[in-house]
């Protein structure tokens, strides 16, 4: 039997991110593909033989020694009462989905004609504290239980009263903390304090532990021990009362016996709730407690989280008072920075934290997430290089074997990888050069979430006095907004419909890049190594708006048993853990290496125990800096993913000889769809399929998403910019091409030319999204204004990005071709420059403008202005006949001069809107290219079959323009 032998530590051999390789190609956001591994025909399961007439201890017997996967597979109804011992043992099992486990409990409800709430605690009741199975069970039934409707809870008040007396310890608390959720809960009739101490953490609602907060306190002067550490853990649940609970539990530290507790509970008061004289007195006590304590001892858990208590304290000292309590300190100890992982949201729990150069420092990891983890500390601007480097390096590791972590100067420090539910400690001396050094999780695909700064200093307490946030390293400007709920977003009668009208495509698909969905799915019908396209992922749900939100917010709440990662046991001791990709009645096949070709087969009769886990490796907390309007257009976006519609295969009938799609010829005017519904229906008989390209990063284009290169007094300006590989061009910097978005100048943001961006970097050009100030917040010259700064902002940085600043180039459709027309041709006389150029030159070298107005003083333009709804009224501040200079100036017909650099004009059917531009430019002896997209409607760039042969020909424009020496330096 050909065995492997696992790679990393038990729990760390497969517990890898959502988007890495293809052992979890198809972990989808709840709805999971129906298909086995690519490249891998799995044997379906047949369900167990299981007597169900026999004996309650038999059947008990016959159930548990099925593992999880097979007794999901056992028959059951609801019409027959003896199905209700499999339900039973479905919904006590803790490594099931919580959808099973909730699927159990209607099942047991309907058998029984009963309620939810009578069958949780009916199920908890013969659960012990002892095994670890049980608590786990129990854990997870406690948790449904509170999340059962607060008048379904109150209306069972007698039952959980009788609950919270019975022998069961897991039960009581259960009992207490639904009390307590219910607002049911009195003190006076509580039982043992301990175990409703112990509940209080676990109730969902901030408001009724609050209400709690006085209970609590008055516990603190109890005379068992036991009850005193229990109250002050508890007083950590409590958000309310901080500074109270600083000033109650700080004089407990000088109390052997009561300390740690004390210790962690004070950590997780805020550091502004901490009163600077007691946080001072607090200090000396900790310090003293660190000169006292031997040499054998300063490493136990509970010496280093008072040491880390200490560090904090120090903060709200004067600043030469903490310098001498730090120079005492660390006289006998190493300043400790305790790092914790955040369950199933794939972050670390502190963003930054700040070192003295020169002075040593010991990091403690905490792995409190089911995946694995690492931290490595990187030289600044490395932390995606190293990151990308540690992947490739995989399990075996550099020189130093350190899994996932590469060899280069770039790497400072490294923990190895964590498994779950463990720690390491990395004790290093801190660079002796000041700056902000990121540190990052290097396992595969982490880094877009898991990373942070470690800020440098010459002086910690003088920083300490007066912290600066560090910049994010990898450009993400983006706070927190809400953890959010489907009910947050989608209240019980909300009608989804009004929540998704008139959402737009471009900003769905830009979040859907921003918020990491692109790096583990497609949004077109292939499917990629890291992750199952979510093309028809709402016919999949049968469009409940609701399931798919939640399955975004909460993506745990369903994972397919045939997706979950598993932990096999051998009988000879070895483990295995990873995706289980067939499985028979004669083996289990499990895939437990990334990069293993073939999965390891063990042999049933090998195999002692199989745990699965119920939680998705998708991290929850994705949308969480996102907002509500923002998740709807990322709802609308997934929504309009049609199933099967795959870009790639939108050839036409009539395609070029060389691949290209060719274009539809022009529709009759009498059969003219009027939007692209009737576009798809019309072409759809000829052959014809019109999609949106949906395109995701090529290999080793990176983004720099949200920079900032403007403020105004609407706020600030941003761009995304999109840089190809470093061997994209070998021995050249790449050409930049400004890409600038439409919209009738009203409306519209850069994500909508993100597809233009991404097709351009994968072809070896640098490309920049661009946004500017919309008419109806600002008026003429104000986009045009934006456009020449991002152009000077982006030619300030060529040296830090790596393109080329002298072969810039701008592309603009629809509002966005007048402007990109403006830019080129704009080049006027000092006195008539008004404050548009700066030091830094705002010109480019070539110029494509795809159907959109070039002579704000035509008749048509003159004409469209009178009309009260004119967007020439709205964006030049008035019609022709009211400011017609604002109409001169804003020509790029008038503007246009010899100097003006190449051109490429795209028309839609015909080039006429282009007559008096090209005509000017023609005899003035610029060289102009053209081009005609035909049988489409005005947008119809952005869509297949137009999009492709639109982007080729510009890139044989730019081509063509770079090589012939028509580029000149302006």
């Amino acid at each position: 039997m050909p065995r492997a032998t696992a790679f990393l530590s038990p729990l760390a051999a497969l517990l890898i991110a959502p988007c890495v390789a293809p052992a979890f190609a198809q972990h989808e956001h709840g709805a999971h593909a129906d298909q086995a591994m690519p490249g891998m025909t799995a044997e379906k399961p047949k369900p167990p033989t299981v007597f169900l007439d026999k004996s309650p201890r038999i059947v008990e017997y016959q159930l548990k020694r099925l593992d999880d996967a097979r007794l999901l597979l056992v028959e059951r109804e609801t019409t027959d009462p003896k199905y209700a011992p499999v339900y039973e043992a479905i919904l006590s099992r803790p490594g099931v989905s919580p959808k099973e486990r909730a699927a159990a409990l209607a099942g047991l409800v309907e058998l029984n004609d009963s309620d939810a709430v009578a069958e949780l605690l009916r199920v908890l009741e013969p659960l012990g504290d002892e095994d670890r199975g049980d608590r786990r069970a129990a854990e997870q039934l406690t948790n449904l239980l509170l999340k059962q409707p607060v008048d379904a809870l109150a209306a069972k008040a007698e039952a959980l009263n009788a609950a919270a007396t019975a022998e069961n310890r897991p039960l009581r608390v259960a009992a207490f903390a639904a009390l307590m959720q219910a607002g049911k809960f009195s003190v006076g009739n509580a039982g043992t304090s301990i175990d409703w101490l112990a509940a209080l953490p676990l109730v969902p609602s901030a408001e009724a532990r609050v209400g709690l907060r006085e209970d609590v306190v008055g516990l603190l002067s109890s005379d068992d021990a036991a009850v005193k550490k229990a109250a002050i853990a508890a007083l950590a649940a409590i958000p309310a009362g901080q500074a109270d609970t600083f000033v109650r539990l700080a004089p407990l530290l000088k109390n052997p016996a009561l300390r740690p507790a004390a210790v962690r509970t004070l950590l997780t008061v805020p550091a502004e709730e901490r009163n600077p004289a007691v946080s001072a007195a607090a200090a000396g006590v900790l310090v003293e407690l660190a000169e006292k304590t031997a040499a054998a001892d300063r490493t136990t858990d509970d010496f280093l989280s008072a040491m880390q208590l200490a560090d904090g304290l120090f903060a709200r000292l004067p600043v030469e008072e903490a310098k001498a309590l730090r120079t005492r300190l660390r006289e006998v100890t190493v300043r400790v920075v305790r790092i914790k992982t955040v369950e199933e949201e794939m972050r670390y729990d502190i963003p930054y934290f700040a070192v003295e150069a020169g002075r040593s420092v010991q990091v403690w990891l905490e792995n409190e997430d089911l995946m694995p983890h690492n931290l490595v500390v990187t030289t600044p601007g490395q932390l995606r290089d190293v990151a990308e480097r540690g992947m490739q390096v995989g399990p075996s590791g550099g020189s130093t074997g350190n899994p996932y972590v590469p060899d280069g100067e770039d790497v400072l420090f490294a923990t190895e990888l964590v498994d779950a539910h463990a720690s390491s400690r990395l004790t290093f001396t801190a660079p002796s050069e000041p700056g902000e050094y990121p540190y990052v999780c290097t396992f595969p695909r982490h880094w877009m979430r898991m990373y942070g700064v470690m800020v440098v200093v010459p002086d910690l307490d003088a920083w300490l006095a007066n912290p600066t946030v560090p910049e994010d390293p990898i450009g993400n400007t983006r706070e927190f907004v809400q953890k959010w709920t489907v009910a947050d977003l989608l209240p019980e009668g909300a009608d989804p419909e009004q929540k998704l009208a008139g959402r737009s495509p471009e900003i769905g698909q830009r979040i859907f890049t921003e918020a990491t969905c692109a790096q583990c799915h497609r949004s077109d019908s292939a499917e990629s190594l890291v992750g199952p396209s979510l093309v028809g992922v709402f016919e999949r749900w049968k469009g409940d708006d609701r399931i798919v939100l939640r399955e975004m917010l909460d993506p745990s709440a369903h994972v397919d048993p045939k997706y979950a990662v598993r932990q096999v046991l051998t009988m000879d001791g070895q483990v295995f853990t990873g995706l289980v990709v067939a499985e028979t009645e004669e083996s289990v096949s499990i895939l437990s290496d990334p990069e293993a070709k073939e999965p390891t087969v063990i042999a049933r009769e090998d195999v002692l125990d199989m745990v699965q886990s119920d939680v998705s490796l998708m991290p929850k907390a994705l949308l969480d800096r996102f907002t509500e309007d923002e998740i709807f257009e990322l709802l609308a976006y997934l929504r309009g993913l049609e199933s099967g519609a795959a870009v790639d295969a939108a050839m036409s009938p009539a395609a070029a000889e060389d691949g290209t799609p060719a274009m539809p010829p022009a529709l009759p005017e009498g059969k003219k769809p009027q939007n692209f519904k009737e576009l798809k229906a019309a072409l759809a008989p000829l052959g014809y399929e019109v999609v949106r390209p949906n395109l995701s990063p090529a290999q080793g284009v990176t983004e720099q998403l949200g920079v900032t290169f403007a403020e105004r007094e609407t706020g600030a300006l941003k761009l995304d910019l999109y840089l190809p590989g470093p061997n994209a061009k070998p021995g050249e910097e790449p050409p930049l091409v400004v890409l600038i978005h439409g919209g009738g100048w009203r409306k519209g943001e850069r994500g909508g030319e993100r597809n233009k961006a991404l097709w351009l970097a994968a072809r070896g050009y640098a490309a920049a999204t661009i946004d500017y100030r919309l008419a109806g917040t600002a008026k003429f010259p104000a986009a045009i204004e934006d456009v020449r700064a991002a152009v000077q902002f982006l030619r300030s940085k060529a040296g830090e990005y790596g393109y080329d600043e002298d072969r810039f180039a701008v592309v603009g459709s629809s509002a966005g071709a007048h402007l990109a027309a403006l830019l080129a041709t704009m080049n006027p006389p000092a006195e008539e420059q008004k404050g548009l150029v700066d030091a830094i030159s705002a010109q480019v070298q070539a110029a494509v403008v795809i159907a959109g107005p070039t002579d704000t003083e035509s008749k048509q333009a003159i004409d469209s202005s009178r009309r009260p709804d004119s967007n020439y009224r709205l964006f030049l501040g008035g019609t022709f006949d009211e400011v017609p200079e604002q109409y001169t100036a804003a020509s790029p017909a008038h503007w246009a001069t010899a100097d003006a650099p190449p051109m490429l004009l795209i028309g839609e059917n015909s080039l006429d809107s282009f007559d008096g531009l090209r005509g000017k430019l023609e005899k003035l002896g610029v060289s102009v290219d053209t081009f005609v997209l035909t049988g489409g409607l005005h947008g119809e760039w952005n869509w297949e079959p137009w999009f492709t042969p639109t982007m080729e020909r510009i890139d044989a424009f730019l081509q063509k323009a770079w090589q012939s020496g028509d580029v000149s330096q302006r």
